[in-house]
């Protein structure tokens, strides 16, 4: 019983703080902001941009309290730029796929 405690405690230290919390809902944050970009309503679009601001804030929010807490993981390493790039790639794949970003521009 101790070793699965033990097992748990380390799951919990890795991944279960507050810094990789905030990671993954900020991968939650992905389907609203798409949900939001509406071609013909700028009152979305800013709505979804500011999601999207929160985001990066978020982001910004992470880093700090993992640095400050000493909570510097190998699971955060690997998720914080991953949640960076799916949510900037998300948002420009489908801006391209209403229109509103040519295609070269997300390849390059």
């Amino acid at each position: 019983m101790k070793k699965r405690r033990r097992g748990y405690e380390s799951f919990k230290k890795e991944v279960l703080n507050l810094p990789n919390m905030i990671t993954i809902g900020r991968l939650f944050l992905i389907p609203p902001v798409l949900w939001l970009i509406d071609p013909t309503d700028p009152y979305r679009n800013f709505i979804a941009a500011l999601l999207f601001a929160a985001a990066s804030g978020l982001d910004a929010l992470d880093g700090y309290l993992a640095r400050k807490q000493g909570l510097v993981t190998v699971f955060g390493k690997f998720v914080d730029p991953l949640a960076d790039k799916l949510m900037a790639m998300a948002v420009m794949v489908y801006l391209v796929w209403v229109e509103l970003l040519p295609a070269w521009l997300v390849v390059v």
